[in-house]
């Protein structure tokens, strides 16, 4: 599946392979905790006229304390299966 598609929604897992691949790590920065929930989000960018487009954004929340990580998926890039 094409990672432009707005149907494409990551997992957590591929996020995290993500984020290692650019020489990162996913631990929450009030906690600690690495276990997360990812929450797709779309966000139309300006105002809904000419020119305006969706911003592909993923949110991971942490389990245990609620921290939100915000991703623009665009530049992640996390490869899902068929990619």
């Amino acid at each position: 599946m094409d990672r432009r598609d707005r149907r494409f929604h990551p997992s957590v897992e591929e996020i995290k392979q993500a984020v290692q691949s650019k020489g990162g790590t996913l631990t929450c920065p009030v906690c600690g905790g690495e276990e997360y929930a990812v929450e797709e989000v779309d966000i139309m960018s300006g105002h809904r006229a000419y020119g305006a487009h969706l911003l592909h954004r993923a949110q991971l929340v942490c389990a245990n304390c609620g921290c939100i990580v915000n991703f623009d998926l665009t530049k992640l890039q996390p490869i899902g299966e068929g990619s």
